[in-house]
């Protein structure tokens, strides 16, 4: 059995290495090697595209992607407090420290999960927090969102003020949850 933790143990060290090497950054190459090699031992979860699937506007299909974070947490949680009701039920009048032990075990768990799913989505959400920011010069003084070039880059435009908006939350709503941890 120690055998198939250690093997667990590398995959998510593989995935979280994976997700880190996302990040727009310019790696230095031996970096990138490495990089390239985790990404062969890790999970590819990015099985289709649903933005080609349906036609949605471009703010709707992009506050989508901003959910996608958190509407993850929601089976986690879920499944969190089903497993403290089916298991803690039947210890809450156990003497000594036996619920409290199994309480903090539980609770440990789910941290835990919930961590290494925010190390696996962070680049993918702050990608999506910085799309408002990222603007297009189109040369004659005009700007436009990069992945959406009908969202012009001015604050006259209600759709691009709503992006920014809903960026900015975004991004306080990550800063809080992210200072709970430490």
């Amino acid at each position: 059995t120690n055998d198939s933790k250690m093997l667990i143990i590398l995959i998510g060290v593989m995935n979280a290495f994976n997700q880190v090497s996302m990040f727009d950054f310019d790696w230095p190459p031996v970096f990138r090697q490495i990089a390239q090699f985790a990404a062969q031992l890790s999970f590819n979860l990015n099985f289709f595209h649903p933005e080609c699937s349906v036609e949605v506007p471009f703010i709707q299909r992009w506050m989508f992607f901003l959910s996608v974070p958190y509407m993850m947490m929601l089976p986690l949680t879920a499944a969190y407090f089903i497993a403290s009701a089916a298991t803690l039920r039947k210890d809450i009048h156990a003497p000594g420290e036996k619920f409290f032990t199994k309480a903090w075990l539980l609770k440990n768990a789910y941290a835990r999960v919930c961590c290494m799913s925010a190390i696996i989505l962070l680049p993918f959400h702050y990608d999506q927090l910085l799309v408002p920011f990222s603007c297009i010069d189109r040369g004659t003084g005009s700007s436009w969102v990069a992945q959406n070039p009908s969202t012009p880059c001015s604050l006259s435009d209600p759709t691009y003020v709503a992006m920014i908006n809903i960026s900015v939350i975004g991004t306080l709503i990550v800063a809080t949850l992210y200072s709970g941890l430490l």
